[in-house]
């Protein structure tokens, strides 16, 4: 079974739909990236997984259910999202602490009384640990910077323990350490079988290091979908963004490796 199928899928947000047509499985423990230019689809596609925003045709389906049926509750035992609008609780007034954020992800699992039980407190814990966040635990959000604030939304996302974590550009704001800290981390876990791990990433280069498989997408259509190397190829790059490049394989890894030529 796939962790996450979506079936001639065309949705957007009123109107003219912006994903038109788009079918994809994620099978359980992969590592999918999205990529694409400005403008293609790919938040869109990733709200849609989901259910965040809804489908105007076709079908989305999680774990073999369909996501219409699932509930917010039910989706949300499922999925964990780390999406760009997760910076609204760090803005304002809203001066939760570290500890309190990474706690929110655990309200799927609460009772009505609302208090959470020892293994709430473990798993905001561990996730705070794999984040590299424990220290900033009575911080407030509004304090941190743009990075560490990232890194505390990816460890509500993990204290979740969900199946299935979905990320729209989760190394923004990071230096190159804590991307590469960040994308190793749920690396091993995708290799430990314990998620599957969809993320919309802008570097081509980090995509193809880490990626099992690369969606990329075009005007709201699949442009290419595979392995980095068939994907991230000289044609499709210059033709899908209008960039001029050199693809070469990367010595240390054999991934490809994109080059920008100057004009």
């Amino acid at each position: 079974m796939n962790a996450i199928e979506i079936s001639r899928v065309e949705c957007g947000y009123g109107g003219e739909p912006v994903i038109k047509g788009v079918s994809l499985a994620v099978p359980r423990g992969e590592f999918l990236g999205i990529l694409g230019p400005n403008g293609s689809g790919k938040t869109t596609l990733l709200r849609a997984a989901p259910g965040i925003i809804s489908t105007q045709k076709g079908r989305i389906s999680i774990n073999g259910t369909d996501v219409r049926s699932l509930g917010p509750r039910g989706i949300a035992r499922q999925v964990a999202c780390v999406m760009q609008d997760n910076a609204a609780l760090g803005a304002g007034h809203l001066a939760f602490s570290v500890h309190d954020i990474v706690t929110m992800g655990r309200t799927p699992y609460l009772t009505r009384t609302g208090w959470e039980t020892a293994k709430d407190h473990e798993a905001v814990h561990k996730a705070m640990e794999l984040s590299e966040v424990a220290q900033l635990s009575d911080r407030p959000i509004t304090e941190l910077s743009g990075g560490e604030r990232q890194r505390v939304f990816i460890a509500m996302a993990l204290a979740q323990e969900c199946g299935i974590i979905i990320l729209d550009e989760p190394t923004s704001h990071l230096d190159i350490a804590h991307q590469v800290g960040i994308l190793n981390l749920f690396a091993a876990l995708n290799r430990d079988g314990e998620r599957t791990t969809v993320a919309v990433l802008h570097d081509l280069n980090l995509a193809a290091e880490y990626c099992e498989r690369i969606l990329l997408l075009k005007d709201g259509r699949t442009a290419a979908l595979g392995p980095p190397d068939e994907v991230l190829t000289t044609e499709n790059i210059e033709h899908i963004y209008g960039a001029s490049v050199l693809v070469q394989s990367n010595p240390a890894t054999g991934r490809p490796h994109v080059f920008l030529k100057k004009a």
